[in-house]
Parts: C-alpha cells; sequence; structure tokens
C-alpha cells in the first residue's frame, strides 16, 4: 500500500508542477499490447528450466494521457498515465489477465525532417495491478499464485510525428518478479509487451496567445512609426 501511495503521490507531483512550464504540451494516446510473460523454474536440478514456450501472446490494449516536457530543441521528458492490459494465455487455455495503471517516464530524442520527426524512446515505468485473474498452472502442479501488485521495467521504442499525430511502436521490459512465493514451481513471472500506439498532441495555448501577443507589439510599433513619418513637418521650398 505504501509504494501504491508513493506512486500516486509522484503523479499528483507531476501535475501540480505543470503550470510552472511553459513549453509543456498535453496529448493522449492509445494502442494495442502484444502481451507475454516470461516464466521460469530456478528451483530444478539443471539450474533452471524457462517454460515460457508453454505460454503464448495474448491481445491487449493500453490507453491514457501523456505531458511534454522539452529540455532542449531535440531531447524532452515525456510522463503517461496509462491504463494498460498484460499476461499471456497457455497451450491449455488457461488466461493470465492483469489490468495496471502505469505511469512511465520516457526521455524522448527527435530528429526534425521537413514534414516528419523521428521519435527515439528510453525510460522507466513503474505500475500497480488494478485487477486481475489468477494464474493457473494446470500443465505441471495442478496449483494458484497469485501475482504481485507492482510492476516496474525498462522501456525501449521509436516512432514518427506527421504534424500533432504521433505514431510509434516500444518494448515493455518488465524487471518485476511478479511471484509472490518462490519455493513454488514459477519462481520468475516477469511481463513482456509490445505496444503500438497512436498519439495526438494538443497545441499549446499558451504559447500561441504569446506569440500572438509578440506579433500583435510589432504590428503596434511598426504603425506608431508611419504614424510619426507622417507628421514630420514638410519643408517647402520657394522659387
Amino acid at each position: 500500500m505504501k509504494k501504491v501511495i508513493c506512486l500516486f503521490s509522484l503523479v499528483l507531483l507531476l501535475f501540480i508542477a505543470i503550470p510552472s512550464f511553459a513549453q509543456i504540451k498535453f496529448g493522449v494516446k492509445a494502442g494495442t499490447n502484444f502481451a507475454k510473460m516470461l516464466i521460469k523454474d530456478e528451483g530444478g536440478t539443471d539450474g533452471g528450466v524457462t517454460i515460457g514456450d508453454y505460454y503464448k501472446t495474448i491481445l491487449g490494449l493500453h490507453f491514457g494521457i501523456t505531458t511534454e516536457f522539452p529540455i532542449s530543441d531535440k531531447i524532452s521528458l515525456e510522463p503517461a498515465l496509462l491504463f494498460s492490459t498484460k499476461g499471456c494465455i497457455s497451450l491449455i487455455a488457461n488466461k493470465v489477465n492483469l489490468y495496471y495503471l502505469e505511469l512511465p517516464i520516457n526521455t524522448v530524442y527527435k530528429i526534425d525532417f521537413e514534414q516528419i520527426c523521428l521519435l527515439f524512446y528510453a525510460g522507466p515505468y513503474v505500475g500497480y495491478a488494478l485487477s486481475g485473474n489468477k494464474l493457473k498452472i494446470v500443465t505441471f502442479a495442478e496449483m494458484n499464485s497469485t501475482i504481485k501488485p507492482i510492476d516496474f521495467g525498462i522501456n525501449l521504442g521509436a516512432g514518427v510525428g506527421i504534424s500533432s499525430f504521433i505514431f510509434n511502436i516500444q518494448y515493455g521490459l518488465g524487471l518485476a518478479n511478479l511471484t509472490p512465493n518462490t519455493t513454488n514451481f514459477a519462481s520468475t513471472l516477469k511481463n513482456r509487451v509490445i505496444g503500438l500506439s497512436v498519439g495526438y498532441k494538443f497545441s499549446n495555448n499558451s504559447n500561441s496567445y504569446r506569440k500572438n501577443r509578440g506579433t500583435i507589439r510589432k504590428g503596434r510599433k511598426k504603425r506608431d512609426k508611419e504614424e510619426e513619418e507622417d507628421t514630420v513637418p514638410q519643408i517647402l521650398e520657394f522659387e
């Protein structure tokens, strides 16, 4: 419970700090997850047997809000708050569905071209399983094992930006061992997720407002200068 409170406190602090960043951009994203789990028995006499071949990819989804904090012209920090489904499915039709509230914090490197930009992502994530079904390993021990709710890991990805739209692919490498009891058969249980998503970045109204004000001020200065020139007394020459 303390970890959950820390997670949500971090999210709250991020959004409280948002108004102090003039260049921040908000966005939304949604997409598909291709989720699997690394399942391994590390208690065997052979030093450990990976049993992931018995478990196949399950189709899921993710959606949520994103924020972008520019650090330089090419680098930005992108926290997000997402609902994400993970898990796997076995050849015996047993299914693992896990529903996470997830906080990724990616560092984004951008390469600009004329019409598009290339994006490269890397960063940590932490998630909390809101709910999910129990993992039932009937192929070996006919036992039920619950799963730890806290997940964390590393995201790596790449994408393309076209106007305000972002298209990206991302791989989530889970580092947290979700097995609560390592004396059971599956002593290692970790998430592995490939995500495809489409995002949209909203325009920064505050920046547009400041830009428009600057244009208005320049226009006023130009008009005042022209009026001054018009009021300069003309010197009349007499023959």
